[in-house]
């Protein structure tokens, strides 16, 4: 018949702390979300003790999560633990909700078009998107175009600017404001009269008197555009952009 091991020769304190409260395996296990077998184990040290358990389950026994270890180990990792604690390692909070109001999204016109794209081939390795001019649907407005009336949006087609930009995500553009390098720009371009067109999001390189250069993601590459070509450079805007921040 197996006996009960004394306090001194469990591996932690657990055991010890809960039965000091009163509580049984059961009682602790439904406090911590786990089951009585699981907190069996981690008293008898049949499973790791790790720093996340301990702060699981310090508070339901009324102790602190480096008093869950026998005192000769509590020393030592004292220090650690107080470093792997939010609340000790964090200043009380100082900084007070500003007094502004939050605009509800009821209040964004539902104005702001939807340009269609469509999936375009892939030239050397540089994936495009062919421009439909037609709108194929209306978003609220952001509160930095509410004056924007030339601001459109596009859902972005294909995976070469992921995870900046992700297939379906929805991107606004503001043609009225001037791309600096390395901004997200939509390029348009034009090879021949009748020409489609074909557009681009990619990252504004940099520019030369005859080039445009832009940067894609995946697979890496670049793209050198001649400025003859190019109908048009919008850029991407970011959220600090769309909120006006």
């Amino acid at each position: 018949m197996s006996r009960t091991p004394k306090a001194a020769e469990l591996p932690n304190r657990i055991q010890e702390l809960r039965l000091a409260s009163g509580m049984s395996l059961e009682d602790v296990a439904e406090a911590v979300g786990s089951t009585s077998s699981t907190i069996s184990k981690l008293e008898r040290g049949r499973l790791r003790l790790t720093s996340d358990w301990m702060f699981r389950l310090a508070p339901v026994l009324g102790a602190a999560p480096s008093e869950l270890l026998p005192q000769a180990q509590n020393e030592v990792v004292t220090e650690q633990l107080i470093a792997l604690d939010a609340s000790s390692l964090l200043p009380k909070a100082t900084v007070e909700p500003a007094d502004v109001e939050i605009p509800a999204t009821s209040r964004f016109s539902r104005d702001l078009p939807v340009l269609g794209t469509a999936g375009g081939a892939v030239i050397r390795q540089v994936d495009g998107f062919r421009m439909e001019h037609e709108v194929v649907d209306y978003v609220r407005r952001p509160p930095a175009l509410a004056k924007q009336m030339n601001a459109y949006a596009i859902f972005v087609v294909g995976e070469s600017m992921a995870p900046m930009h992700n297939p379906g995500d929805l991107r606004f553009v503001d043609p009225e404001q001037r791309p600096s390098i390395g901004d997200s720009v939509v390029v348009q371009t034009k090879h021949y009269n009748g020409d489609p067109g074909q557009g681009y999001i990619k990252l504004l390189k940099r520019r030369t008197p005859t080039n445009i250069v832009l940067q894609q993601l995946n697979p890496a590459a670049i793209l050198e555009i001649p400025t003859q070509y190019v109908v048009s450079v919008h850029k991407v805007l970011t959220m600090n952009d769309l909120f006006g921040v």
